[in-house]
């Protein structure tokens, strides 16, 4: 099949921002996962049914033993991957923490800091996007929510 002809399919991943007194979570990826040792905001792919809002309530669940708050959805943007021909849709939501302790289930540490800390830390590039609109809220508003 031609290249220019092959469809790229497109995958919805979601993800929360948490925050708590100005501070946001990051979770260190656990040496199981691929990309272990980048830092990631903790979220996944929905499933069937599912929507990216739910998904990621449900992922910071799974990952993190907490329960969260969804405050306020974030821009969407797309992210193509060449090597597997997909594009993936990104959700972010801002979210804060309801109820629970954190547990991990897939990351090996995490961590609260200020937005402008999120820069020195290794993201993949997929969400570079999430920190640099963070900083530039917290830029044009002075807060971040």
């Amino acid at each position: 099949m031609n290249e220019l002809m092959k469809a790229k399919t497109r995958q919805d991943v979601a993800c929360a921002v948490i925050i708590r007194n100005g501070m946001v979570l990051a979770a260190r990826r656990g040496e199981e996962l691929s990309n272990s040792g980048s830092w990631e905001f903790p979220g996944g792919k929905p499933q069937e049914g599912e929507t990216p809002r739910e998904c990621a309530v449900r992922r910071v669940k799974e990952e993190l033993d907490i329960n969260i708050c969804i405050k306020e959805d974030l821009p969407s943007y797309e992210v193509n991957n060449d090597k597997n021909d997909k594009t993936f849709v990104i959700h972010p939501f801002l979210a804060e923490i309801e109820d629970g302790k954190v547990m991990l289930h897939g990351h090996s540490y995490v961590a609260w800091f200020m937005p402008i800390q999120l820069m020195g830390l290794a993201w993949p590039p997929s969400d570079m996007p999430i920190i640099d609109g963070l900083v530039d809220r917290i830029l044009q508003t002075g807060k971040i929510a």
